[in-house]
């Protein structure tokens, strides 16, 4: 899913300032959790209804040292206008940062994959 960030808030805002995104263009992300769906958010990762997934632990810094702060979410429904979105990298800022996001604010779930040998 392509997601465009709302820079007008302090939380996305941040990723901006560091550089983390580009001002022009929306991060791709996985969308791991929807409407009805319950997210918690530790130091031991994202739990989508009880299931801990697999490399989602947040960083207590980014690749340059600064300090990150995870999402404050605890057993947390999300509405039906919202998606919790993560990276598939480990250092990906996504939602274990800024939280769950508004889908008006997400557009498309196809996006192609170029591969060469």
């Amino acid at each position: 899913m392509l997601f465009k960030p709302d820079h007008s808030t302090p939380l996305e805002q941040l990723g901006l300032e560091r550089g983390y995104e580009a001002r022009a263009l929306p991060l791709l992300k996985r969308v791991v959790a929807l409407a009805g769906d319950v997210v918690s958010v530790s130091s031991s990762g994202v739990s989508v209804n009880g299931e801990l997934l697999t490399n989602s632990a947040p960083l207590s810094h980014d690749e340059a040292g600064r300090p990150l702060a995870m999402a404050q979410l605890d057993q947390f429904r999300l509405r039906p206008d919202q998606a919790f979105l993560m990276g598939v990298t480990p250092t990906s800022w996504d939602s274990r940062y800024f939280g769950p996001v508004l889908l008006a604010r997400c557009s498309g779930s196809f996006v192609p994959v170029l591969t060469w040998p």
